[in-house]
């Protein structure tokens, strides 16, 4: 049995209604103690610590889709950047460094940890759920957190106001990287590498995977391992959320990415923008 067809098994059961109503009790449960309890921990009480401690600053949130190049990379070794998963892979290439790096998808975490331990970054987040088994110096945790549905195709994302509380799980990194940026105090995000757009999707109702062997899903140098497959019709949604809070709380998201499918929010040039000086 291939990883697809394992896929396909996996996907029918998580959409399956009746075992999620037989999980919904324990899992609803288990959604609500995880949040409680991290909210009282000493990593919440760090990434409080941190609240609007670059209010008013712009950073550069780093997708390692297949757009973005080792040359963009080495444009920001000055800027605030958020970058996340196995964008290490390019580490060799360039003495670029993000300040933020976040890993919360606890299977991509386990292929990058040993890679991560060989890297001096300022800030590392990864899932709160990983504490126990993971626990290191250097790293700091976030909560996940979607309330659990008996509709997996119903769910919907949203946006974390409080990243000490929770991060409002939303399908996509760029999404957890935005809240914590917006938390920090960030008031200007430029998205970079962020194609939205896969070799494997779910379908617009998010039960079937559909297969384009020609789309390339990272950057060249980012390896391909441990294919995921991508609903982007949820994480459209994310990203409209993500836009809407930003609209309304004074913060403002760009998209910077060459080409690629995120038409969410407005474009702009890379280069044109570096050429601004931060205020």
């Amino acid at each position: 049995m291939n990883n697809e067809d394992k896929a396909k098994i996996i996907l029918a059961l998580k959409h399956n209604f009746w075992v999620r109503l037989i999980c919904y009790p324990f899992m609803t449960i288990k959604k609500e103690n995880i949040k409680k309890n991290f909210y009282k921990s000493e990593d919440a009480k760090f990434i409080r610590s941190l609240k609007d401690t670059y209010e008013g600053k712009r950073c550069f949130i780093i997708g390692n889709g297949p757009s973005l190049t080792v040359d963009d990379l080495n444009k920001l070794k000055n800027e605030y950047c958020f970058a996340s998963n196995k964008i290490l892979w390019l580490f060799d290439q360039t003495d670029w460094r993000p300040v933020f790096y976040t890993c919360v998808d606890k299977e991509v975490f386990c292929m990058v940890e040993e890679k991560l331990g060989q890297y001096d970054i300022k800030y590392k987040f990864c899932n709160y759920e990983l504490k126990n088994k993971k626990r290191k110096s250097d790293l700091h945790y976030v909560c996940q957190y979607l309330k659990f549905s008996l509709r997996k195709d119903k769910a919907e994302p949203y946006f974390s106001e409080d990243v000490s509380k929770y991060i409002g799980a939303s399908y996509t990194v760029t999404c957890d990287m935005i809240q914590i940026a917006a938390y920090l105090g960030f008031n200007e995000i430029y998205l970079l590498g962020v194609d939205h757009n896969y070799s494997m999707q779910y379908d617009s109702k998010g039960k079937v995977i559909v297969t384009d062997s020609k789309l390339q899903n990272y950057a060249k140098g980012i390896p391909d391992w441990g294919k995921s497959i991508q609903n982007v019709n949820v994480t459209t949604k994310a990203y409209q959320v993500a836009k809407e809070y930003a609209d309304t709380h004074g913060i403002k998201i760009y998209n910077a990415t060459r080409g690629g499918k995120l038409e969410v929010f407005e474009r702009v040039n890379l280069d044109d923008v570096l050429q601004k000086n931060p205020e």
